[in-house]
């Protein structure tokens, strides 16, 4: 519920990217699935998916370059940001 205008907005969970593209809606799940499309598309090919368990979900892509995997938040716009969760959210992961 927003405090502000004091509307509720329902964003369902898809699991689907086309559902995910038509709707332009989602949570970081989605954001997720996106970022692993796009990273494959961009000729990625060892992207994984990290859940943590607390409530966040993100992807890591091999990088070649730098020899190990890289985190990218799609929800946050964030690379290569290792400590971010730790640091910057304070999450005990």
């Amino acid at each position: 519920l927003c405090n502000l205008c004091n509307t509720q907005t329902t964003f369902p969970r898809y699991n689907s990217v086309s559902k995910i593209l038509e709707t332009l809606s989602g949570r970081c799940g989605e954001y997720a699935n996106l970022m692993g499309l796009f990273c494959r598309a961009l000729g990625f090919t060892d992207v994984r998916y990290v859940l943590d368990l607390t409530d966040h979900v993100w992807i890591e892509v091999y990088s070649h370059r730098l020899s190990r995997y890289i985190m990218v938040d799609g929800c946050e716009g964030q690379i290569n940001v290792p400590q971010m969760y730790e640091k910057g959210w304070g999450k005990k992961l």
